[in-house]
Parts: structure tokens; sequence; C-alpha cells
């Protein structure tokens, strides 16, 4: 897939998020999925930003599992 298309993907999901109040586990994910896209983009400002907002979101994940999970996902980007 072309490296714009990771990123357009990412955005359809974040877009699918915010009007369905889909927070959590997905949101979370769902930020990963932008930073991987921009990290594809080398665009280190977007990377960063989406990054940080993964973190955040990932102290709302409800169930243990699923955030460790998510960390430790969030753990194999590697720059």
């Amino acid at each position: 897939m072309p490296r714009s298309g990771c990123l357009y993907h990412a955005k359809r999901s974040l877009e699918f998020c915010g009007k369905n109040g889909i927070g959590d586990f997905d949101l979370a994910f769902t930020y990963e999925a932008m930073e991987r896209a921009y990290m594809t983009l080398k665009d280190t400002d977007n990377m960063n930003e989406y990054l940080d907002k993964a973190v955040e979101a990932s102290s709302h994940i409800a169930m243990t599992k699923d955030k460790e999970y998510f960390l430790s996902e969030l753990k194999t980007i590697t720059y």
C-alpha cells in the first residue's frame, strides 16, 4: 500500500472513532496507526504528536490486559 494510503486509512479510522464516540482500546490503536503512518512519511512533528496522543489514550483503556497489550505493541515502533 502506498504510504499516503496508510495515512488515508488511519485518518478514516480516527474520523470513525470521533463520529461514533469510540474510545478506549480502539482510539489508542487509531492514534498508534496515525503515528506509524506519519512515520512512513518521515513527518516527525505529526509522528510525535500522535505518539503522545496514543500514550495519553492508553491511560483510558479500561481493561488491564488490553492496556498491557497496547503498550507492548507501542514498544515495537522503531525509528
